[in-house]
C-alpha cells in the first residue's frame, strides 16, 4: 500500500515539474514573440504542443515571419507559407506585391506608378501598378483617322472595378469630313465579370454625325468586345513575368 501511495506522489511530483518546465518555457516564448523574434519564437511554440495557445502563435509566427519576407521581397519564400497555411487571399496579395515591384524594375514610368507594355496588332495593352494598390489594364488603339481606349480600374482587396471607354474617329462621306465621339463609364463587379458580361453604362455620352442614332447599350457591346480580343496579350504579359500570377489574382475572379 505504501508502494502505491509512493508512486502516485512521485507521478504527481512528475506532472507538476513538467508543467512547471511548458509554463516557463512558454513564458520565453511569448517573451521571443513579443520582441519580433518570430522564428525563435516559433520553434518553441512547436515543442510545447498543444500547451495553451501554443498552436495559434505557431500559425501568427508564420504569418508574421512571412509578412516579413515580402517586405524584404522575398516574395517566393513568403508565398510558400501563405500557401502552407492555405490562405489563398495572401497568397495573391503576395503575388500582387511581386508584381508591382517586377512592374517597377522592369517598367517605365507612369503617371499612376509604373507600367509594363505589350503590343498586339494595331492595339497596345499595358499594366500599371499604382501605388495605392490598385492596378489599371489600358487598352489603346490608335491610327491617323481617330482612337479607341478603355481604362479598366482594379481593385483586388475589393470585388469593385470601374470601366472608362472613349472613342473617337473622323471620316469623309461625300467629299465631307464627319466626326464622331463616344464615351461611357460605369462600375462593375469583377466577381463575376467574364466574357459575356452587360456592362450598364450610366455614364455616356455621344457627339458628332449621326449621334442620335449611338446608344450606350450598343457602345458597352463593342467594349467587351475590345476587352475580350486583348485578354490573350494581357494573359501573356503576367506570364512573361514567370511570377506565376493570373487575372484572377488582380481581382477578375471568373474571367
Amino acid at each position: 500500500m505504501k508502494k502505491i501511495i509512493s508512486l502516485t506522489i512521485l507521478c504527481c511530483l512528475l506532472v507538476a515539474m513538467l508543467t512547471a518546465c511548458d509554463s516557463s518555457d512558454y513564458k520565453k516564448a511569448l517573451k521571443l514573440y513579443n520582441s519580433g523574434q518570430y522564428s525563435e519564437a516559433m520553434s518553441m511554440f512547436e515543442e510545447l504542443g498543444d500547451y495553451e495557445d501554443s498552436g495559434s502563435y505557431v500559425v501568427d509566427c508564420k504569418v508574421k515571419i512571412a509578412e516579413s519576407l515580402v517586405e524584404n521581397k522575398e516574395f517566393q519564400d513568403a508565398i510558400n507559407i501563405y500557401s502552407e497555411l492555405n490562405d489563398e487571399a495572401s497568397v495573391s496579395a503576395a503575388k500582387r506585391a511581386w508584381l508591382a515591384d517586377y512592374i517597377e524594375t522592369n517598367g517605365t514610368a507612369h503617371t499612376d506608378g509604373y507600367q509594363i507594355t505589350r503590343n498586339q496588332g494595331d492595339r497596345t495593352i499595358s499594366l500599371v501598378a499604382s501605388e495605392s494598390g490598385k492596378y489599371k489594364v489600358i487598352i489603346k488603339q490608335g491610327n491617323d483617322v481617330g482612337y479607341n481606349e478603355i481604362i479598366i480600374t482594379l481593385m483586388p482587396d475589393t470585388s469593385t472595378g470601374f470601366i472608362q471607354h472613349e472613342r473617337e474617329i473622323s471620316f469623309t462621306i461625300l467629299g465631307r469630313t464627319a466626326y464622331q465621339k463616344e464615351s461611357g463609364s460605369c462600375e462593375i463587379d469583377t466577381s463575376v465579370f467574364n466574357r459575356g458580361t452587360m456592362l450598364n453604362y450610366n455614364d455616356y455620352s455621344a457627339i458628332g454625325t449621326g449621334a442620335e442614332d449611338m446608344n450606350a447599350s450598343s457602345f458597352a457591346r463593342s467594349t467587351m468586345k475590345f476587352i475580350n480580343d486583348s485578354k490573350s496579350a494581357l494573359t501573356q504579359m503576367l506570364k512573361e513575368t514567370n511570377i506565376e500570377i493570373n487575372l484572377s489574382d488582380l481581382g477578375f475572379t471568373s474571367y
